[in-house]
């Protein structure tokens, strides 16, 4: 079996032929995320590990206006927030 392919960066960005940041992979002293965008640059998906050891995934809605956060540390939760940024629900609750 042949030698990989090894490249070493602190941030890999991915750019549309329009200039936008459409993806995101990065790390500091906080932890290490990956960042997706729509066509605008607005993050719609983020996933990270933290450095405290959690971790989690988010989807933001249109224009960053609610979303659906799975984390995990400990016990997890799944909170749901609006558009304005209220909690809607949280499982488990709390």
């Amino acid at each position: 079996m042949g030698e990989g392919l090894e490249s070493r960066v602190r941030r890999l960005e991915r750019w549309n032929a329009a200039g936008v940041a459409r993806a995101t992979l990065g790390d500091d002293a906080e932890g290490t995320a990956l960042y997706l965008r729509d066509g605008d640059g607005t993050t719609r998906v983020g996933v990270a590990q933290f450095a405290h050891g959690g971790g989690g995934f988010a989807l933001h809605g249109q224009d960053a206006k609610g979303a659906a956060v799975l984390y995990l540390k400990g016990d997890g939760s799944l909170t749901f927030f609006d558009a304005a940024g209220d909690v809607q629900a949280r499982y488990p609750g709390g």
